[in-house]
């Protein structure tokens, strides 16, 4: 028993003697670490997204099994992200510009099973329809500059603090189409907004081996943002209204994955990352604000993965 316990220790000690040696050797593979000639270094880390979008109060109609129907994105859609900066020392401090696209539209018909009752995005009482379309569309555009400090802690972990600005528009269309007694009827609902605010967060990565790593971010923002919001009934009468809306807002997003980074020379890295992605803009749903005078807002929300390649030369 003794010689067992003695060839397990001897083996949880030759593990770990190997760990740190091949920790000590990773040390030399982190970018910033790579001796240069000048003072900074330029980097460029293009992104590709596949994102779904929820958003609350997108109720339509309930269906004549008194289900609910939603306005509901089933896919993920391809957007990107471009990134370019500059490292401004050795100990890893970065100035990075990042621009964000995300356009998509959604269309779904409701008339399937037989009438449905209209509801929500009418001014008029809910109607029995025989058939509905609706349509939603959102184009995201978001433009951030931000200083990154990045932090050793011991040999395999580097934690990142950042602290920035970040601008962005954020637009959205609902639109319901329903036909009522063979009449032809058009709700249409527009969301133009910007925002402009300071944003922080961390960001850590934990190398798992010699060019094996997970990596995490975290980050907050603050802004302040502009609303115009209109809605415009086309049928046997013209509706309309109009109202704008100012206010501080949050915004949050959160990102974890796995990474693979190589260093081809002394001057060029590169590597290599896919990561899980959630944003979160509360509140982001104004429309309702118009068909239900003091009504809430929906909450809005991305969830997806991306694909990332960063190179340091």
């Amino acid at each position: 028993m003794k010689a067992v316990f003695s060839q397990i220790s001897s083996g949880f000690f030759l593990l770990a003697t190997l760990c740190a040696s091949e920790k000590e050797e990773m040390y030399d593979f982190r970018p910033y670490q790579v001796g240069r000639e000048w003072d900074f270094r330029v980097i460029l880390q293009p992104e590709v997204l596949f994102l779904r979008p929820y958003e609350g109060l997108l109720e339509c109609a309930i269906e004549h099994e008194k289900e609910i129907a939603t306005m509901k994105q089933t896919q993920f859609v391809p957007s990107f992200r471009i990134s370019l900066g500059f490292q401004t020392d050795y100990d890893g401090n970065d100035l990075l510009f990042s621009y964000m696209r995300y356009h998509n539209c959604r269309k779904e018909d409701l008339s399937s099973n037989g009438l449905v009752e209209s509801i929500v995005w009418f001014l008029d009482d809910p109607t029995f329809v025989s058939f509905l379309q609706t349509s939603w569309q959102i184009k995201l555009d978001l433009l951030d500059i931000y200083m990154r400090k990045q932090i050793s802690i011991g040999s395999s972990f580097r934690l990142g603090l950042r602290f920035g600005m970040r601008g962005g528009i954020l637009d959205q269309t609902i639109k319901i189409k329903r036909t009522v007694n063979t009449l032809q009827e058009e709700s249409s609902n527009t969301s133009d907004q910007w925002f402009l605010g300071p944003k922080w967060g961390l960001d850590g990565t934990f190398l798992l081996s010699r060019h094996f790593y997970f990596a995490y971010e975290a980050a907050y923002h603050l802004l302040y943002g502009k609303y115009v919001l209109d809605h415009r009934e086309q049928g046997t009468f013209e509706k309309k209204r109009h109202l704008d809306v100012e206010g501080i807002k949050s915004a949050s997003e959160l990102a974890a994955g796995f990474g693979y980074a190589f260093l081809f020379s002394e001057e060029f890295h590169a590597d290599f990352s896919c990561k899980v992605y959630y944003l979160a803009f509360p509140a982001e749903n104004q429309c309702v604000r118009l068909l239900v005078p003091g009504a809430g807002a929906g909450d809005l929300s991305f969830l997806g993965v991306g694909i990332c390649a960063r190179f340091d030369f």
